[in-house]
């Protein structure tokens, strides 16, 4: 409030402050001045933000009906990139509950995919015969190598616990010590194209396929749906993967999700994860750290 503010200040200067003393009403409507400036810069930058969001909603319904448009593998990855800078930022409160689709929390067992919307689809072939001209097995190396065992898993998280210092907001959670169930294979990143609520099944495509045809029948528990909201890790911590969680993660330069554990989360509503993804051609298991965007990072699914 503007006593509050008024004694901050003046003790920020030597000076005792008097709600009595002739400056007192000056200083409180100076106060309430800058608070209500404050106030309406807020509301101008969420109606901002707003229409940024219809925005990109308009965008996705014209793309849906214009179909897709095949463009230069390069070109696809700058794409992804501008999509992850892009996303708009939450803008609740403090004392606001971060709703799901914000940062690291995940969609309520209930939410449905849009229509244009990008999620990770667990795309596996049906005869999993292995054929290495098939979609899942044409994109690279990596994904054709066995994940890390458990040791590894839990020697790389004690590298992480001991070389960064905890953050009060974000420890290391049970879920995260316990957990060593590595990802499941061939996640990448696809668009929704249509949903079947009969069948509850999704229609998506993949967005790398090289003929602009190659899309997937899949149930609901094969569907990921990622980050809608960036969220700020100033005001909302608990919207992030703390430190040594396992997750899953756009692997850059490609359209697939692999395995990673957190070492750093961001530290700024604009900035990345700094993860080490999984490789056994390291004695640790896993690679050096890579930073990735927000919108790109999800919580590890179960077997």
């Amino acid at each position: 409030n503007a006593e509050y503010m008024g004694e901050t200040l003046c003790m920020k200067h030597g000076q005792s402050f008097d709600e009595t003393g002739p400056t007192s009403a000056k200083l409180k409507h100076t106060c309430m001045e800058a608070i209500d400036k404050g106030r309406n810069e807020q509301q101008l930058i969420i109606s901002a933000l707003q229409k940024i969001q219809d925005v990109r909603v308009i965008e996705k319904q014209i793309k849906a009906q214009q179909g897709r448009t095949i463009v230069r593998r390069g070109v696809l990855m700058q794409m992804l990139q501008e999509s992850a800078r892009t996303l708009p930022m939450w803008t609740g409160s403090v004392h606001d509950k971060v709703p799901p689709l914000v940062g690291c929390l995940p969609a309520q067992s209930s939410y449905l995919c849009q229509v244009g919307d990008h999620v990770a689809a667990q795309a596996i072939n049906e005869d999993a015969s292995g054929d290495p001209g098939s979609s899942s097995h044409r994109r690279s190396p990596k994904q054709q190598r066995p994940p890390p065992s458990p040791s590894k898993v839990d020697t790389c998280k004690r590298l992480i616990m001991s070389s960064t210092p905890s953050s009060p907001h974000s420890p290391l959670s049970q879920e995260a010590e316990h957990d060593n169930s590595p990802a499941l294979p061939n996640w990448i990143l696809a668009t929704v194209k249509s949903y079947n609520s009969a069948a509850a099944t999704y229609i998506v495509e993949d967005v790398d396929c090289e003929d602009g045809n190659e899309c997937y029948t899949l149930p609901t528990n094969k569907i990921i749906a990622l980050p809608q909201w960036k969220a700020n890790p100033r005001t909302h911590p608990q919207a992030f993967f703390p430190k040594g969680s396992e997750v899953l993660a756009l692997y850059p330069q490609t359209t697939c999700f692999y395995h990673a554990l957190v070492e750093t989360m961001p530290q700024s509503i604009d900035g990345d994860y700094s993860l080490f993804f999984e490789d056994n051609s390291y004695p640790e298991g896993y690679a050096p750290a890579l930073n990735i965007p927000q919108s790109y990072v999800i919580k590890l699914p179960k077997r």
